[in-house]
């Protein structure tokens, strides 16, 4: 079944590098087309709160902005998994320990513990 819509809200509102006013948008969920030409919503997350155009954070009352799915195979199934790249592997850091001297545990652990 093929995505055909997103769902977003409106999350932050930011001056961009080149000094344009940017909005980051919340991915909320998608309208999803099945072969019958029916529509489903999938709700993945519901925001508590979102951004006015004057860029203030007030509680979300279920307004949902829907834009076209944009991604470049429309045939996307939202069940498959995408294929993940590696991560490079980054040796770990050597522990540097402290220099606190630990005394050994037979020297103040009592004697008379009855077990």
């Amino acid at each position: 079944m093929p995505i055909v819509e997103q769902l977003a809200v409106p999350l932050h509102r930011f001056t961009g590098d080149d000094g344009a006013e940017r909005t980051k948008w919340l991915q909320c969920g998608r309208i999803i087309e099945n072969s019958s030409g029916k529509r489903s919503l999938k709700l993945d997350c519901i925001p508590t709160f979102t951004v006015d155009m004057a860029g203030n954070e007030v509680p979300f009352v279920g307004w949902f902005n829907v834009f076209p799915y944009n991604d470049k195979d429309a045939t996307h199934d939202s069940n498959a998994t995408k294929e993940k790249k590696p991560k490079p592997s980054r040796k770990p850091k050597p522990y540097k320990g402290s220099k606190v001297e630990v005394e050994p545990a037979s020297d103040f652990v009592p004697d008379d513990i009855p077990f």
